[in-house]
Formats: structure tokens, sequence, C-alpha cells
């Protein structure tokens, strides 16, 4: 259920970077959800009525053709969902997705969209949350097309432990399947790989991370430029002129 916004610290980067003009229009629209795991937040080839700043959890853009499914994207607290939305564009071929449950605050698309064609300082912020996307995606796609599985599932691992903060991820290999676009055998063998470098313990719906330095050198070239762009953006919220 939808509550308004409360007292309580808003903890998405994002969100809390906007200019005090900017928060103060958003504000009294913006409604706090709760998001379990699956949860749609954008619908393929539906028009996108609301965004999503993500509070806790972890979301997925996934590329959508037919019946084959494929994630071209990842997000958690640095950012939000609906960014065509905010650029004019209505309707995307991606959907957005809840892979680990968590929170959002939810707005309006259309108040996003008039607060950044008149906010020069927010678009800004914003058009800088949108290169740091674009690099993700174009590393995945790179990724997809050049690393092994268990390279991939190394710079997966990596990319949701710096958006959740936690060692411990709740995810099954059915999810990791179509995050990374291999069947579900593949993804076990990538497991058992990581696994015998002790970089990570795989249990039945959830993976630990035993050995952050182990993996980022398995995952190698695949993570270290969504890394850098991914730092240096957070990096930039946290300076005082963004506060």
């Amino acid at each position: 259920m939808a509550t308004p916004l409360a007292s309580a610290a808003i903890r998405n980067h994002l969100l809390r970077s906007f200019p005090t003009a900017s928060m103060q229009a958003i504000r009294p629209h913006l409604r706090f959800v709760e998001l379990p795991a699956r949860a749609m937040l954008v619908e393929a080839n539906q028009p996108i009525t609301h965004v999503h700043f993500v509070e806790s959890g972890l979301a997925s853009l996934v590329a959508v053709a037919g019946n084959d499914r494929i994630e071209v994207g990842l997000l958690g607290r640095e950012g939000m969902t609906g960014l065509s939305a905010v650029l004019g564009i209505e309707i995307t071929p991606h959907d957005a997705m809840m892979q680990v449950a968590g929170t959002a605050y939810r707005v309006e698309a259309a108040l996003m969209k008039s607060l950044f064609d008149t906010d020069r300082s927010l678009r800004e912020t914003m058009l800088r949350f949108i290169g740091v996307q674009l690099v993700q995606v174009s590393q995945t796609a790179l990724a997809n097309g050049r690393f092994t599985v268990e390279q991939r599932l190394a710079r997966w691992l990596l990319m949701a432990q710096d958006r959740l903060g936690a060692d411990h991820l709740g995810l099954t290999h059915d999810i990791l399947a179509i995050m990374l676009g291999v069947r579900r055998p593949g993804v076990t063998v990538a497991l058992h790989i990581l696994e015998g470098e002790r970089a990570i313990r795989a249990r039945r719906g959830s993976i630990t991370i035993l050995d952050r330095d182990r993996l980022q050198s398995l995952a190698g070239q695949a993570y270290s430029q969504v890394e850098a762009a991914y730092v240096d953006f957070v990096r930039h919220l946290a300076e005082p002129a963004n506060a």
C-alpha cells in the first residue's frame, strides 16, 4: 500500500540530490511503496505512468523480445526507473522489475518530465545518471558477447552487492539465468566455479559473497568500467553542492 512521504530520511541518492525548489514540488506527490520480488515497475510496450526512486532492494531493466528476456541494466538506491518517460518517450521495449524485494518512492512520470524540462540543476543531475546507465548498458552488451558465464556472473554479483550494500543475496538460479541470458545448468556450473575459487558460497535461493577481491579479479574488465562510472556518480551526488 502506498503512503505519503513521512519525515524519515530519504535514502535514494538521486532523489536526495535534487534542488530544494524541485523537492518542494515533488514532496507532496511522493508515495512510499513496498515492492516484493518480481514486482513490475515498468511493463514493456505499455505507457509509463510512474517512476520509482528505489530506496532498498534491487531492480532490473530487462529487454523483451517475444519469449526471450535478458537483463540490460541494474539499479538500486542510486537511481530511478522510468527514465525514458522523463525524456518524453512514454513507451519502452524494456521491463523494469524488482529482483530483490525492497521499497521505493513513486511519483507520476508527468511531474518528473515537467521538472526535468524546467529545472536546469535537476536536469543536469538526471542526465549524469542517464550517462551512467548508458555505460552500464553498453558494458553489459560487451560482457554478454565477449566474456564467459562465470565472469558475467561475478560481475553481476559485484554490481548487486554495490547497490544492496550486503554480502548475502537472496537469488535463485532461475532469476540468474534470466539476468544472464543463459540456461539454468549454465548458472549452476558458473556458481560451482566461483565457489571453487572460494569467492562465494551458494545455497538454495541464496548466495553469500565471501571474498570480494577474488570475485573482482575473476570478473576482470567485465566489471571495472561499470564500477568506475557507478562510484564516480555516487561520489558526485555526495558532494556538498548536491546535498
